[in-house]
């Protein structure tokens, strides 16, 4: 999660810790930007499309971001993103 979080809140989400988290996204600091009950379809039509790569649910919500956001970028290590865009 690139999001340029504290190191606290980094480690929260990645030991599962969402109630560290759960405060940010109430108070709007922190923003999930794919509504999957929305976006499913779209997300669902980025996995099919890089099929030969598999692209997980997290990988193509994204990819989907990037769409919805003029503007956003995803900074990763993964590789598979210079693939994706």
């Amino acid at each position: 999660m690139g999001l340029g979080l504290q190191p606290r809140y980094r480690r929260a989400v990645n030991s599962g810790q969402i109630a560290l988290i759960a405060p940010l996204v109430n108070s709007g600091v922190l923003r999930i930007g794919v509504d999957l009950g929305k976006e499913a379809h779209a997300v669902a039509a980025i996995q099919a499309k890089y099929r030969d790569r598999p692209a997980s649910l997290a990988d193509a919500s994204l990819v989907r971001m990037t769409e919805l956001h003029d503007g956003s970028r995803v900074m990763t290590i993964d590789h598979d993103f210079t693939v994706y865009r």
